[in-house]
């Protein structure tokens, strides 16, 4: 609870204009009660959630499946980018979206 009041007053502080765009980045299982505070203080127009644009998981496990082994800790290195990762039809839809808001219709 501590943790929770402490994110709060921080993140009431953040955004005072009235047109802003906020990004956060936690480690997974952090996620959803940052999210949540964010929603919450600032009752965004627009959210977009990194994994929202991803392609979806088969389709992951595929791209990524030369750079895995059975090693947890060892794996093969990646040189790519995350966008490599990316959806362009998917992240289209919410540009387009984005676009719709922002432009009031």
């Amino acid at each position: 609870m501590y943790r929770q009041n402490r994110n709060k007053k921080y993140l009431e502080n953040l955004g005072q204009e009235e047109n802003y765009c906020l990004t956060v980045d936690c480690y997974p299982g952090v996620d959803d009660e940052i999210f949540d505070l964010i929603k919450e203080i600032y009752k965004p127009d627009f959210v977009i959630k990194s994994e929202d644009v991803f392609y979806e998981k088969d389709e992951l496990n595929k791209m990524m499946k030369p750079f895995l082994t059975e090693n947890r800790v060892r794996g093969v290195i990646y040189y790519g980018k995350m966008d490599d990762f990316i959806d362009d039809i998917k992240l289209a839809q919410y540009q387009s979206h984005f676009l719709v808001i922002k432009s009031g219709l």
